[in-house]
């Protein structure tokens, strides 16, 4: 019997990132189910597709964990320039590509 191998994706871009509201906060999909790797990274599986994963490493963990449907994208930021110490602009500029990313994908939703 052969082994089916997964595709391994990084959370696509269906659109453009796009300026983000401030205002706008964000759930994980009841769909998606996750597991820590060895190496400290995360593998996302959209219930409806098993044959596609994602992988997330990095800061992009750390954000993955301050989603919970009570944050703002403000707030999740703010708290990522103060772990980080990185300018905001960039930390905002790296965050909306990843959560643009995170919706094309369907990992999250987003109100407001």
């Amino acid at each position: 019997m052969a082994v089916k191998k997964k595709k391994v994706k990084k959370p696509v871009k269906k659109t453009k990132s796009t300026e983000i509201s401030p205002l706008a906060v964000f759930s994980k999909t009841q769909r998606v189910v996750f597991r820590e790797g060895l190496e400290g990274e995360l593998l996302l599986v959209v219930l409806d597709d098993l044959d596609t994963y994602y992988k997330i490493d990095g800061a992009a963990v750390e954000q993955w964990q301050l989603i919970d449907g009570k944050r703002s994208f403000d707030a999740i930021v703010n708290l990522m320039v103060k772990k980080s110490g990185c300018e905001k602009e960039f930390i905002l500029k790296k965050s909306e590509a990843f959560f643009s990313d995170l919706l094309g994908s369907g990992l999250v939703t987003k109100r407001k």
